[in-house]
């Protein structure tokens, strides 16, 4: 499987959408069966068209016979009568004498353009044949496609099941997170918005800084820049302990 960019999560919202499967390729597969299909119809008929136009270029030969006569219908005649009858013999009616005095126990040879269509048509056929084992074939791989198409679709579809329920999980996550961090933040808030109340036990100057002495759950000494219940001590003089938080100023006495 190649590797895929993981979708970013977006924890703004508490739900997320996820696109969807991509439907079976029916429509694919109807329109390659249908390419198939005219394939087959448009070589069906260029043979014929081409079976025709082998028939209509080959020539209807027919044998123009002579006609004979018989011994009883040819007249007789004299001798001078008979020379003055026959016309003078030229070399086409020579020939055509020899035409007629061929037996007729011979036949004509055979002509060459049946043959060659008969040829044609055997070879036409075999690539037909041809052509329909190749459709076959890629009738297969498409099959084959098609699966292989089918089993990616169905894996990642359940990867995708996999990573919804895992934003899933992760937005509860920080869902609860986020619950307990506003439920600590407005406690603090409200444990801090206002002074410590403390008891000043004494406040005096060691070397040149001042420094106070408070009670609160004991003894405990404050300088400039000290902490106290998360606010600061600002400023230590003999009138009082100068507190802030968040640009607000409490006294201590």
């Amino acid at each position: 499987m190649s590797s895929k960019s993981m979708p970013k999560a977006s924890f703004e919202s508490s739900e997320e959408t996820f696109p969807e499967a991509p439907p079976a390729l029916n429509k694919k597969n109807w329109l390659k069966a249908v390419g198939i299909l005219l394939l087959l119809v448009m070589l069906g008929l260029a043979v014929k068209s081409c079976l025709q136009a082998r028939q209509a270029d080959s020539p209807v030969i027919t044998e123009n016979k002579p006609d004979m006569t018989t011994p009883d219908e040819m007249p007789v005649q004299s001798g001078p009568r008979l020379e003055a009858a026959m016309p003078p013999k030229s070399v086409g009616d020579n020939d055509e004498s020899m035409k007629a005095a061929s037996p007729a126990g011979q036949a004509a040879p055979p002509l060459a353009g049946p043959v060659e269509s008969r040829a044609d048509l055997s070879q036409l056929t075999d690539q037909i044949r041809r052509l329909e084992g190749q459709v076959v074939k890629l009738g297969n791989k498409v099959a084959d496609e098609n699966t292989n198409l089918v089993q990616v679709l169905a894996g990642l579809q359940q990867q995708q099941d996999r990573l919804s329920s895992h934003l899933k999980q992760i937005e509860e996550t920080l869902k609860t997170l986020q619950q307990q961090a506003g439920g600590k933040s407005r406690r603090h808030v409200k444990r801090t918005a206002r002074p410590p109340r403390v008891k000043v036990v004494a406040i005096d100057r060691w070397g040149n800084q001042w420094q106070a002495v408070i009670e609160d759950n004991g003894l405990h000494i404050l300088r400039p820049g000290s902490k106290l219940r998360g606010w600061t001590v600002r400023e230590i003089n003999p009138e009082g302990v100068t507190l802030v938080f968040n640009r607000r100023k409490a006294v201590l006495r």
